[in-house]
């Protein structure tokens, strides 16, 4: 099944995983406080149903994910234990650690390719994504720089690789964005929370996702609809999350 294409604090590696921090920041907006108690994404047949569990304390503590569709059979679970401000996750497939700060940041990320965070004015600046190689000095950085303004990442520089961002900014960014629900899906928190909705990530003139939104009678997202274009290919690929809140 296909997953967001996008570059905000390296997460494909991440996306066969879920995890949460112990104490979350809120995103600064009406809808900073929403919990997704269920997220349903759909693409091309095949669908992935979560179901989210909180603590006490609102932090994540479980994930179930069930398959439909194409995806039929599939069946995992994740469970989450804190330690201070950071955690463990814990699946069939094993385990990992995730540090962060009491502030809610992602500090680093102990997964095969090893990922650093690095924040300047409480906004994340680089991602070094470390891989393991067999000649020294046994790895190998690769390096995400972020630009923003306004509250906004308008620019993710990965070598020779540059995205940019626009975003509607008459509504604020929340829970089920595109940025967030791939950072919470890898991590239980986004490394990133822009302050205005995103409306597209594009590679070039010819590559890139759309994003388009309806909302429930709270205004918050019902329904998110990923569109990746390849103009060269004419080809476009159509990835719907659908959110039941608590």
């Amino acid at each position: 099944m296909k997953q967001i294409v996008i570059t905000f604090g390296l997460l494909l590696p991440l996306m066969a995983f879920f995890s949460s921090s112990c104490k979350k920041s809120s995103n600064n907006n009406p809808f900073g406080s929403a919990k997704i108690a269920t997220a349903m994404i759909s693409n091309n047949g095949a669908v992935e149903n979560y179901q989210f569990f909180y603590d006490a304390s609102n932090n994540l503590d479980s994930v179930s994910l069930t398959g439909s569709g194409s995806a039929a059979g599939l069946a995992s679970y994740l469970k989450y234990n804190y330690i201070g401000s950071s955690w463990s996750i814990s699946s069939p497939a094993g385990s990992f650690m995730v540090y962060a700060n009491t502030a809610g940041q992602l500090l680093k990320v102990l997964v095969a390719d090893t990922l650093t965070y690095i924040y300047s004015n409480n906004q994340l600046s680089e991602v070094n994504q470390y891989a393991v190689t067999l000649s020294p000095p046994y790895y190998v950085n690769t390096p995400t720089y972020y630009t923003w303004l306004n509250g906004d990442v308008t620019k993710a520089v990965t070598g020779s690789q540059t995205q940019t961002y626009t975003y509607n900014t008459g509504k604020n960014g929340q829970p089920g964005d595109p940025v967030r629900i791939a950072g919470f899906l890898a991590y239980g928190v986004s490394p990133v929370k822009t302050t205005h909705l995103p409306e597209s990530i594009s590679n070039s003139s010819t590559q890139g996702v759309n994003y388009f939104y309806t909302f429930d009678s709270k205004g918050r997202i019902n329904t998110l609809t990923e569109v990746a274009f390849n103009k060269t290919l004419s080809t476009n690929d159509t990835t719907t999350y659908a959110y039941t809140y608590y």
